[in-house]
């Protein structure tokens, strides 16, 4: 009799623990298994449970919450305190959730993450998230490791809105966000702001805002690094990428249009560096007297100091500038005593209301432009310069422009008239025109290319950072080149994601098809010549593909 009760109370102890979750003990080895949206509900509820372990075993389906509390949603895991255990999404969905609290700060499926913490494979497809501040659909903040994660939520905060995470600290990685995302002060599509390393992330939201708005980023503190967003901007700061960069941003683009006070197509107001990047949205500027709009960075600066520097390489643009404004077809102006270096850079933007073919202004003498170029067409009435705008003592290197479509006889406005650079149509078509410029590692030319001017090579250059390998080692094959109908992909190494462009940077198509071996329908291109982007988990590659 005794030994039958004691197995009876071993089994009621074995089917009580872990009653609350649908398996596990907590453990690093058996952590609790989340399978139901009654999982999710039981840890947002307990404290005690934030410092366990998580995996997720099956997509849930969370739309309920939106009738949950009076319509406030489901109540943010951890509430004011920290996550610091592990969840594991496991590649699963979350489906429809909602939080709709509008006195919360830290609003999200997690308040915050601890340092400790770990975040990743979470994927959140739809649902919306409202808070006061801090509000990210998966959490409010993050301090510590984020990893592919994903969102389609939309987002909307009075103070600081990303469409994954509000307030990051210690960098993400392979993390992307879909979702629109408004705020009233400092918003982006995939955070608002940040700080550690960001990489291999994107964004395709469109972001509204005030202050630092960007399509991925509404701010950044360290490098941003082989990112994109294609979602439209507005903001004060604003930039298709990023609002306000402090550091690095090499290897992104953005294709998004931008509307803002310091508005560019890639960067709102930088105070660094930016190579191998690219914009080809529409900037408008809204500000008069103090704006500044150019189609890949809107201003650089404010100086640190005298003689402070920044530079721009390796990048291009090619969306219209019009509004108000200090305008530049590359870059608006430079602030304070930051010293700008533009090299092996141009731009194709045109300016209807006035502008000039690369810099608007640079507020520093011994700033440059080095084998670059610039073809816009700039009107209005105001002097244009064919290169630069206003900039006493400013070196020009081998850098010309198209005086036929630029309509300016002169490098610089200001009154420096050099027009050693001024060429026409036809000879900015041809290689000889550009003396001592490397066409062996870093330009091209191709008269079905770019309409004929010479061209960034898509691997161009070399990172000045350790954080990422850019140029992946794998060899891939693309083939038939022409074709008709498909492409097809063989590579050494899983392609994580691709992406299709035309001759002028414009995104057309992208997939995420993480095989070694597939094929890309292209029977609905026009003839022409295109590129496809192909991104691995530890660098990128670009090969051509002509259209018959």
């Amino acid at each position: 009799m005794k030994k039958l009760y004691f197995l009876l109370l071993s089994t009621v102890c074995v089917l009580s623990y872990g009653q609350n979750y649908s398996g596990g003990a907590g453990t690093i080895n058996n952590p609790y298994q989340i399978s139901t949206l009654d999982d999710l509900k039981y840890l947002s509820e307990h404290s005690s449970e934030l410092g366990k372990n998580f995996i997720q075993t099956a997509d849930i389906d969370a739309s309920a919450t939106s009738t949950w509390d009076f319509g406030r949603g489901f109540y943010t895991i951890g509430g004011s305190s920290s996550f610091y255990g592990i969840y594991d999404g496991g590649g699963y969905k979350i489906i429809g959730m909602v939080v709709n609290r509008s006195s919360f700060m830290y609003g999200g499926m997690f308040a915050s993450l601890s340092a400790s913490g770990t975040l990743k494979n979470i994927n959140l497809v739809g649902g919306s998230f409202y808070a006061d501040m801090y509000v990210g659909s998966l959490a409010g903040e993050t301090k510590g490791t984020v990893n592919n994660c994903s969102s389609s939520a939309t987002v909307k905060a009075r103070k600081y809105g990303g469409g994954l995470i509000a307030i990051v600290y210690n960098g993400l990685t392979n993390c992307h966000a879909t979702g629109n995302v408004e705020a009233s002060s400092t918003a982006g599509g995939l955070a608002s702001s940040a700080a550690g390393v960001i990489s291999n992330c994107y964004a395709t939201g469109n972001v509204s805002g005030s202050g630092a708005v960007g399509g991925l980023l509404g701010g950044s503190t360290d490098k941003v690094i082989n990112c994109y967003a294609t979602g439209n901007v507005s903001g004060d700061s604003a930039g298709g990428l990023i609002g306000n960069a402090s550091k690095l941003v090499s290897d992104c683009y953005a294709t998004g249009n931008v509307n803002g006070s310091q508005a560019g197509g890639l960067i709102g107001w930088m105070y660094s560096d930016v190579t191998r990047s690219y914009a080809t949205g529409n900037v408008t500027g809204y500000a008069l007297g103090g704006g500044s709009v150019g189609g890949l960075v809107g201003i650089a600066g404010h100086g640190f100091g005298s003689g402070s520097f920044s530079s721009i390489s390796l990048s291009y643009s090619t969306g219209t500038v019009t509004g108000a404004g200090v305008k530049g077809g590359l870059l608006g102006k430079s602030d304070g005593n930051q010293i700008i270096s533009v090299f092996n850079c141009y731009s194709r933007s045109n300016m209807p209301g006035g502008g000039s073919g690369l810099v608007g202004s640079f507020s520093q003498g011994g700033s440059s432009i080095t084998m670059s170029y610039a073809t816009g067409q700039l009107g209005g009435t105001a002097t244009n310069g064919g290169l630069l705008g206003l900039g006493m003592g400013t070196l020009f290197d081998r850098a010309y422009w198209d005086y036929e479509t630029t309509g300016s006889q002169v490098a610089d406005a200001s009154g420096w008239t050099s027009t050693d650079g001024a060429r026409t149509t036809q000879a900015m078509k041809a290689q000889s025109t550009f003396v001592n410029w490397d066409f062996s590692n870093i330009w091209s030319i191709d008269p079905l290319i770019n309409d004929g001017y010479p061209y960034l090579n898509p691997n161009s250059g070399t990172l000045s950072t350790n954080e990422t390998v850019v140029k992946s080692a794998a060899e891939v094959k693309v083939y038939p080149i022409p074709a008709n109908n498909q492409i097809y992909i063989v590579s050494e190494a899983p392609v994580l994601k691709y992406s299709i462009t035309d001759v002028q940077g414009r995104l057309i198509n992208e997939g995420a098809p993480n095989s070694k071996k597939f094929d890309v329908e292209i029977s609905y291109l026009n003839k022409g010549v295109y590129f496809i982007n192909l991104t691995y988990t530890k660098g990128r590659d670009s090969k051509k593909i002509i259209k018959n």
